[in-house]
């Protein structure tokens, strides 16, 4: 798996965005999780009851659980409608999947059920112009340890009205026909410790009327789209996106909500309809809102690097408790500045390290003890709300 490290400048402000090597955030990892005996041990070499994960597929019982010694296998998975534990022996590093030809690498969309699970596999190709390289569709799957790369797909992942959940992947070195990394239309997407490179496309992930959670995601994705939600709801937290975070919804969807906390974003933020709520967080580029509701917050925030730090065409939400920074104009449309009122206040928040990605709080920063006194809002250790990425309840043990 390639070595990757990325350095993003803030525009106006000096501060910097660090993405963090992928090597750390997926494989290798630990051999086979599961403590149950497997059913049948797949071994090209010819080591194990099968040869290749085909044939134990089809020779397979809805919930038994595969093994796979670390091998090259030049084959596709398909879960032919079974809810099947797929695991390798060595993790993502020696296990490799290569399909030949086209179509998708990994496939569930005979319904498969929840417990569905691939692990510790790099997939390596597979894709075409009219299908993902995984392929979720009306199934559940789960992605463990995996490395998906050199992908040809018309998207890296679909899921469609699927439950997909990703942790400890990386999605880097593909090709999408779409310029999208990761597809879900409908269903839900739960992804934790993950990477994904929108490799010059357009957006990292598309989430179209379902549902979302990220948490200690990283996105690269500069110049571009880190995600895109349309019509859906969710929420991203202690992740670090570079990238921008666009949502619209329609003006009668009360209930689409988007949740952004203690997250870094770099390409900025806009919203259309629905309600966005942007808590503990760092945003540089600005926060653009269009007839957003009143559940909308921006709060316990630094705002930073923008033309208009906040740009909006109605006044009918919560402005609190933000450091504002390096702005041309803190707000745009607005017919009230917020530093001064509320708890907003303007100044260097005074990172530790924004180079080395430590956001934490120097001594005498405008941030310390700043955000919310409310509770529910406290940091770790029970002290008052510390404005940015550090603060709050999901700032774990000082840091994430």
């Amino acid at each position: 798996m390639r070595t990757l490290a990325f350095l993003l400048l803030l525009p106006a402000c000096g501060t910097e965005v660090v993405l963090t090597d992928p090597a750390t955030l997926s494989g290798p990892r630990a051999a086979a999780s599961d403590t149950d005996p497997p059913d049948a041990l797949v071994d090209c070499d010819g080591g194990g009851d099968f040869e290749t994960i085909t044939a134990a597929i089809a020779a397979a019982a809805d919930g038994d659980l595969l093994h796979v010694a670390p091998c090259t296998y030049e084959e596709a998975i398909d879960f032919d409608g079974k809810s099947l534990r797929i695991v390798s022996t060595d993790g993502s590093a020696d296990t490799i999947l290569q399909p030949r030809g086209g179509g998708a690498a990994v496939r569930a969309v005979l319904g498969e059920g929840t417990g569905t699970r691939l692990e510790g596999f790099t997939i390596s190709g597979g894709g075409s112009g009219s299908e993902a390289t995984v392929n979720v569709d009306f199934a559940s799957l789960r992605l463990v340890d995996v490395v998906i790369e050199d992908g040809r797909g018309w998207t890296t992942l679909y899921g469609s009205s699927a439950d997909v959940e990703l942790s400890g992947v990386t999605i880097a070195g593909n090709r999408t026909g779409y310029g999208i990394a990761i597809y879900m239309s409908r269903g839900g997407l739960v992804a934790s410790d993950i990477y994904v490179d929108c490799d010059s496309g357009s957006v990292g992930a598309e989430l179209g009327h379902g549902s979302a959670v990220f948490d200690r995601a990283e996105f690269a994705c500069r110049g571009a789209v880190a995600t895109n939600w349309a019509h859906a709801v969710g929420r991203i937290q202690r992740s670090v996106l570079d990238g921008g975070v666009t949502i619209e919804s329609e003006d009668d969807h009360y209930d689409d909500y988007v949740t952004l906390a203690n997250t870094v974003v770099s390409g900025g933020v806009s919203a259309l309809y629905g309600s966005v709520v942007v808590r503990n967080s760092v945003v540089s580029g600005g926060i653009a809102l269009s007839q957003v509701y009143l559940a909308s917050s921006i709060e316990g925030s630094v705002v930073s690097g923008a033309t208009c730090g906040i740009n909006a065409d109605t006044d009918d939400f919560t402005i609190r408790n933000n450091v504002f920074w390096g702005n041309t104009a803190n707000v745009c449309g607005l017919p009230v500045e917020p530093v001064g009122t509320n708890d907003n206040v303007a100044g260097d928040p005074l990172f530790t390290d924004s180079a080395g990605g430590d956001w934490s709080l120097l001594a005498g920063s405008p941030g310390i003890d700043g955000g919310p006194d409310e509770e529910g809002y406290a940091d770790v250790d029970g002290t008052r709300n510390d404005i940015g990425v550090y603060g709050g309840p999901l700032s774990i043990g000082g840091g994430w």
